[in-house]
């Protein structure tokens, strides 16, 4: 039985954060199993926003307004004007246009899924979006975060409580994530579903000379040595805490390489000028501020990868991590640190990769252990390779979500 599948997010098209990205790579994996696919998207906030020729007609059509649907690997996307600052109101138009596709005939899908948070503001249209009968799925990738003041932290777990029970069904990426919404007492049904990683295209390099032609062709020294992060340059994700080791190992070593590679949300963000200041300050007092490089939003991270001689993932909250497991599969060992939500799936501490504690003199120790000691990191790149293969093939995530997306359907129909 051939399903139709919506994906929904309010920053899809151009994916902005790692859910919208993994989803729009399953596309290919869904139309294999039966499952076609339209997507529903918004445009971004104005700070995630990469102005080129393409955000034109975002900037000529008007809040509200339908913008000219494009291609995503064959699948069609739908896209709204939305406001450009974070809100009620963002959500409330996506879900209008959400709503009015799934109540056309034309486009009536069987299963809808949402990846991106929505406003608890929105929820009346959550409620009539659940009225139309199609099963509702919710991916949870992302814990959020909750006033210290016991009393706004309980109208937050409300509120939020009341968004995920307006889906048939909550999936998380990790247990960790799963028990976060177990212990705010959900009542929806929750399973865990973990990131696919396409181990086809997440693969080590094939032998040192790939590498160093790698290396060269970001005009590297074959003998330089590369610490790759992968992610959003903003608070969140801890750069300012990499830039801080970073200077500690310039002063000591002359042959490293810092590549940063995600969007600069620092630079669009008003509200992240003082982040801005402190890593222009942590740079301009860095002797190796020429070695850092901000290669920005790539479609060849696997590349990066493969030149990469340390992984460093210093979040502060994730749901998991794709770059960490991503960097298992391409045979980079990896360092991180605590962070709200680290899933046990990641395997464990000094046997599958190293943890350290959010401290610059410890984070630049544990990456001058790897770059100096190869036996420890081979250990550790074939322990992280064994587990994304043995756990997280992209083919094993792509059945999960096609059976419980058929499954849902199935009750759906017996329902009626």
């Amino acid at each position: 039985m051939e399903l139709k599948l919506c994906l929904a997010s309010p920053e899809l098209y151009p994916p902005c954060g790692g859910a919208e990205l993994r989803f729009l790579r399953y596309l290919a994996g869904f139309k294999q199993r039966g499952v076609t696919s339209f997507g529903i998207s918004g445009t971004p906030p104005a700070h995630k926003i990469i102005y080129d020729k393409s955000t034109d007609e975002w900037l000529r059509t008007p809040i509200g307004g339908i913008l000219t649907p494009t291609q995503v690997d064959g699948v069609p996307v739908h896209r709204v004007r939305l406001p450009e600052k974070n809100g009620t109101k963002r959500s409330e138009l996506f879900l209008q246009v959400l709503l009015k596709f799934c109540n056309d005939e034309d486009y009536r899908p069987d299963v809808i899924q949402i990846l991106s948070y929505l406003s608890p503001g929105a929820l009346p249209y959550l409620s009539r979006l659940r009225t139309t009968g199609i099963p509702i799925v919710y991916a949870y990738t992302l814990p959020k975060i909750f006033p210290r003041n016991p009393i706004k932290r309980i109208f937050k777990i409300r509120s939020l409580r009341k968004v995920y029970e307006t889906a048939q069904c909550i999936v998380t990426s990790s247990s960790a994530t799963r028990k976060i919404l177990l212990d705010m007492k959900v009542k929806t049904r929750i399973i865990s579903i973990l990131n696919g990683v396409d181990l086809k295209r997440f693969t080590p390099a094939k032998d040192i000379e790939e590498k160093n032609r790698i290396k060269q062709s970001l005009g590297l020294s074959p003998k330089s040595k590369v610490i790759l992060n992968i992610g959003a340059i903003d608070p969140r994700k801890g750069i300012d805490l990499l830039l801080e080791a970073w200077k500690r190992l310039a002063v000591q070593r002359h042959d490293i390489h810092l590549f940063l590679v995600g969007m600069r949300h620092d630079l669009n963000n008003p509200q992240l000028k003082k982040f801005r200041s402190k890593i222009e300050n942590l740079l301009n007092c860095s002797d190796g501020a020429d070695c850092v490089h901000f290669a920005g939003y790539v479609n060849n991270a696997e590349e990066y990868l493969r030149a990469a001689d340390v992984f460093v993932f210093p979040s502060m909250r994730e749901g998991m991590g794709n770059a960490v497991t991503e960097a298992m599969a391409s045979g980079v060992p990896v360092i991180l640190t605590p962070f709200v939500g680290l899933p046990q799936e990641f395997g464990k501490p000094g046997e599958h990769f190293i943890k350290v504690e959010r401290d610059p003199d410890a984070l630049s120790a544990a990456i001058g252990t790897l770059l100096d000691d190869s036996d420890f990191c081979r250990e550790l790149i074939a322990s992280g390779l064994k587990l994304v293969r043995d756990t997280m093939d992209i083919e094993m995530s792509l059945d999960k979500y096609v059976a419980l997306y058929r499954d849902l359907v199935q009750k759906d129909s017996q329902d009626i």
